[in-house]
């Protein structure tokens, strides 16, 4: 992280870059939230927060908003960023990805219209975003929000009959899809608690024998955040994890957002939401405002 530090404040994608949201983001959640960087990041970031509350990845492409749950995400647990922060939820609460009633026809079998979250704006809703989303405001202390019950109905539809989450897809021109670890991941992350464990069993095995087999790192930090969100015992991944997070000497360095999600599941093997909710708490134990 040292390396992707900016004297004015934030974080790079990767070392000689400039300022990014996204990344800004996550180094925060790598950080103690005293640290000195922290309270630079945060001021950088809130600068970066459009006036109905979102926040982009580029000042001139506001549609691209998916940076605000890990925004939201970053600002909690600092009384001074609380303003911002309940920004950032009010603007997660009032958009949606498009959705429209489902017809028999359609080339997909999922319900579309059921709302969650996406990446850019006038897209369907998807799981990943979906997922970020409900991490955030759960953090934020919006857990039994209306749009956060209804985000776990849309997870649990897509979820694939042989276990996993594609992109949003389970079915197109009827034809079953594959599943990925990062969407199946973040998706479990955000169901933790809110789904009985039978109901995700497939999934929670299928992530399991992806992860013993991975050599992505990105891939293998969320299934270790997402199977210890779930009481797995992930001892044997988080040994495998710092290997894979050193510098490949094809690749070259990892960007920023892999580095602190790998960073937070060596930290904390509980989960991620356990770790947002660690972050949200005051120094004195009381919860954020």
């Amino acid at each position: 992280m040292r390396d992707r530090h900016l004297p004015q404040g934030g974080f790079a994608p990767f070392p000689g870059q400039a300022f990014c949201p996204a990344s800004t983001a996550w180094a925060i959640l790598t950080l103690p939230q005293d640290h000195g960087w922290v309270t630079q990041a945060r001021t950088a970031l809130r600068r970066c927060i459009l006036a109905d509350g979102r926040l982009p990845i580029l000042p001139d492409h506001p549609q691209a908003y998916w940076p605000t749950p890990v925004g939201l995400m970053a600002l909690l647990g600092d009384a001074s960023c609380a303003t911002d922060a309940n920004r950032l939820a009010s603007f997660l609460l009032n958009v949606s990805g498009a959705h429209w009633p489902k017809t028999t026809d359609a080339p997909t079998d999922h319900d579309t219209n059921l709302r969650g979250w996406t990446w850019t704006e006038g897209a369907h809703s998807w799981a990943e975003p979906t997922a970020t989303a409900m991490l955030a405001l759960s953090a934020a202390g919006l857990r039994d929000h209306p749009r956060l019950r209804q985000a776990r109905e849309l997870l649990m539809d897509r979820q694939m009959p042989h276990g996993g989450w594609n992109y949003g897809n389970v079915r197109v021109f009827g034809t079953l899809l594959k599943p990925d670890m990062t969407n199946t991941s973040a998706a479990l992350c955000a169901l933790a608690g809110r789904a009985a464990q039978g109901t995700l069993a497939r999934s929670l095995d299928t992530l399991a024998a992806s992860a013993a087999e991975t050599r992505a790192p990105l891939s293998l930090a969320w299934a270790v955040l997402a199977l210890g969100s779930w009481g797995r015992d992930t001892s044997d991944l988080r040994d495998r994890l710092p290997e894979l997070l050193s510098e490949h000497p094809v690749t070259g360095a990892l960007d920023t957002g892999t580095l602190a999600l790998g960073s937070i599941a060596l930290a904390s093997p509980d989960g991620l939401a356990a770790h947002l909710a660690r972050r949200a708490a005051r120094h004195d134990g009381q919860k954020a405002a």
